[in-house]
């Protein structure tokens, strides 16, 4: 079986190692539309990137192809009705429960950037390694366990984010229609919005989600609040949210994804440019699912799982 990866695994030999060892395996790490479809044809089995869309012109081009496995929980960007179409098998890390269960790295880096931005790091670290500057007393720095922590999402990722701001002594309060928790008290989203001093975004992208959060929901916020984003772009509306910050100097945003966001850059993203002059805007480059060990242990688990696939 011809395989193709559009993942970036190059720096896994285990993965690597895997997939060599049933499958005749081609690497080409964030192979654009223009290319993808140029060759897709040649593979029956394909991990792409997250970052690429795989849409029906690419699957009807892909007229070998038998299976897809994507190596993340999001999965909006592959077209999914047209693989069914043509009969393709499909699996992504969101239908694996079990597996997913064991994953801690997105919520571990929401909690990074919670306490970047509420503990004034990016701030205070720019402070220092651009003017030498040694003061403490013109940042305010605030604690997590004094605050109330409002979840939006309470799925793998969102239970794990609660936990761990429960864990720091954080009040947790929730809003999730399609899931009911004796653990924290739940609210309409509206409640959570004016309530919360910090909110953190955890739903997928999709016709419901997008644009969950925008200017409706901004001004029901506290002055402070700090909202954090994980999740995928365009679940908050970041054209409002960049009027709005320019008029509310406290509000606090942290990211790890961006509408529109591209391995080839987002230097012309609204946020990114309003973040040079900001310094409670936060963003990084989606590596929330990026540490070394969650990559290699993902991309082992597609490689099985294509194996699978690509066996029946």
């Amino acid at each position: 079986m011809k395989v193709l990866v559009t993942a970036p695994i190059k720096r896994f030999p285990k993965v690597i190692k895997e997939l060599n060892s049933f499958s005749d395996l081609t690497i080409k790490e964030y192979l654009d539309q223009k290319k993808l479809i140029k060759i897709i044809h040649e593979f029956d089995g394909l991990i792409p990137n997250a970052r690429i869309p795989i849409d029906k012109n690419i699957i009807e081009a892909g007229r070998n192809l038998k299976a897809i496995y994507q190596p993340s929980l999001g999965y909006e960007h592959i077209d999914t009705i047209a693989l069914g179409r043509k009969k393709i098998l499909f699996g992504c890390l969101a239908f694996d429960k079990k597996f997913k269960k064991t994953l801690w790295s997105t919520a571990e880096h929401t909690l990074t950037l919670i306490l970047s931005l509420i503990k004034k790091i990016n701030y205070a670290n720019h402070e220092v390694k651009k003017f030498g500057k040694w003061d403490n007393r013109k940042f305010h720095i605030e604690d997590l366990g004094t605050k109330t922590v409002g979840i939006i999402g309470l799925g793998n990722i969102g239970s794990k984010v609660a936990k761990l701001s429960k864990d720091f002594g954080a009040n947790v309060i929730a809003y999730d229609p399609y899931v009911v928790s004796k653990k924290y008290k739940q609210l309409s989203l509206d409640k959570l919005c004016s309530q919360a001093d910090i909110i953190s975004v955890h739903v997928p992208f999709n016709k419901e989600t997008k644009n969950l959060l925008s200017y409706k929901q901004f001004i029901k916020m506290k002055n402070k609040v700090c909202l954090i984003n994980t999740s995928r772009g365009g679940i908050v509306n970041e054209k409002e949210l960049r009027d709005f910050i320019k008029n509310n100097k406290n509000f606090m945003y942290g990211a790890d994804v961006l509408e529109g966001e591209s391995p080839f850059g987002v230097q012309n993203n609204l946020l990114v440019k309003l973040s040079k002059n900001h310094n409670n805007i936060l963003i990084t480059p989606h590596i929330g699912g990026s540490s070394f060990q969650y990559m290699e242990k993902i991309f082992i688990h597609s490689a099985k799982k294509l194996c699978h696939f690509l066996s029946k």
